[in-house]
């Protein structure tokens, strides 16, 4: 660790020792890290949203005349609509079913498919949060560690200088608050991130399992009237 010259950005970490540049490193990757993630993962949820209300907007019409083709057709479309991709599993289970099984069974199929669907689709939701939720726990600990070292550092300029004073111990508090206030910067985004995507998801969750379950409905009915027709 050497003395500050000017107080800006460049000159401080230059004047850091080896460990605390090394914790900043770290740091600024962890930061990097978390931003590409919160990227990534807001514009998946957009495109679902975004799908989600096509799909609902040009499938409202072959539910309502009973036309389950046209609307597998228009779910699949929309991959990237956590909904469309239960609606065309279900119905695709549905509607591909051994002929000689029973109505009840072939419901049973989508049941397990549109199910088999919403747990594929959570996890691709959940994709990566763990990491973002990980950078957010740990951030201020690594910034903690950095802090260790330079209150050692600056104990350590006392001893050597055999003087006290602010302007011996400056260097090393300098380093101890900068990988402090860092970590503090790393953790704080990625807390507010991971918790809102958290949220997301569990608003997804609920839609998938709603969906689900109107669809079992409606191929429970649409059984019902077709097997009644002549």
């Amino acid at each position: 660790m050497t003395a500050i010259g000017n107080w800006d950005v460049v000159s401080i970490y230059k004047a850091m020792g080896p460990f605390a540049r090394d914790i900043v490193i770290l740091l600024l990757v962890m930061f990097a890290r978390s931003a590409i993630v919160a990227l990534d993962r807001y514009f998946c949820f957009a495109a679902a949203r975004k799908q989600t209300r096509s799909f609902q907007r040009l499938s409202a019409a072959p539910f309502r005349d009973g036309d389950i083709v046209e609307a597998q057709r228009i779910a699949e479309r929309k991959g990237q609509s956590h909904l469309a991709k239960i609606v065309a599993a279900g119905i695709r289970a549905f509607t591909s079913a051994e002929p000689s099984l029973s109505q009840s069974e072939k419901i049973d199929a989508a049941r397990r498919s549109a199910k088999q669907a919403m747990t594929l689709n959570h996890a691709e939701f959940n994709r990566r949060l763990s990491g973002l939720g990980t950078i957010a726990a740990t951030a201020p600990f690594v910034g903690l560690l950095g802090t260790v070292t330079g209150i050692v550092n600056a104990f350590k300029g006392i001893d050597m200088s055999h003087a006290s004073g602010l302007s011996v111990v400056a260097a090393g508090i300098a380093e101890a608050l900068i990988t402090t206030a860092l970590g503090m910067l790393v953790a704080i985004p990625a807390v507010w991130c991971f918790n809102y995507f958290n949220d997301v998801v569990s608003e997804f969750q609920v839609e998938m399992e709603s969906s689900s379950r109107e669809l079992v409905t409606y191929l429970t009915f649409y059984s019902l009237e077709k097997g009644s027709q002549p």
